[in-house]
């Protein structure tokens, strides 16, 4: 696989896994609701959660903080893009989970 699209199909993943935290919280969050939190236009929100642009630090810890997210769930253990592999994958199994959920 291409880096580039390595890198954009993780931005896309960690997108989807962020999606799926705002709409199964309590909350029940809309896309309005986190950027009015974040400080941010409702299309900058839609553009993370498609993975269409990279979130950045104060985002993830908004997300992190309102849907309590451990960041360890996002990163299972690694602290660097060279491990970006291994949080695909687990990336795609937290999605795929999540998707099933939603389809029983």
């Amino acid at each position: 696989m291409e880096k580039t699209s390595e890198i954009k199909e993780f931005y896309q993943l960690i997108g989807a896994f962020l999606q799926a935290k705002r709409l199964e919280s309590d909350t029940k969050d809309t896309q309005k609701t986190i950027a009015d939190i974040i400080g941010c236009s409702k299309s900058h929100i839609y553009q993370l959660e498609n993975g269409y642009t990279v979130i950045n630090a104060y985002e993830l810890s908004v997300y992190c903080k309102r849907y309590k997210i451990n960041a360890n769930e996002i990163l299972k253990g690694t602290d660097t893009i060279s491990d970006s592999k291994t949080i695909i994958d687990m990336m795609q199994h937290i999605v795929e989970e999540y998707q099933n959920k939603l389809n029983s």
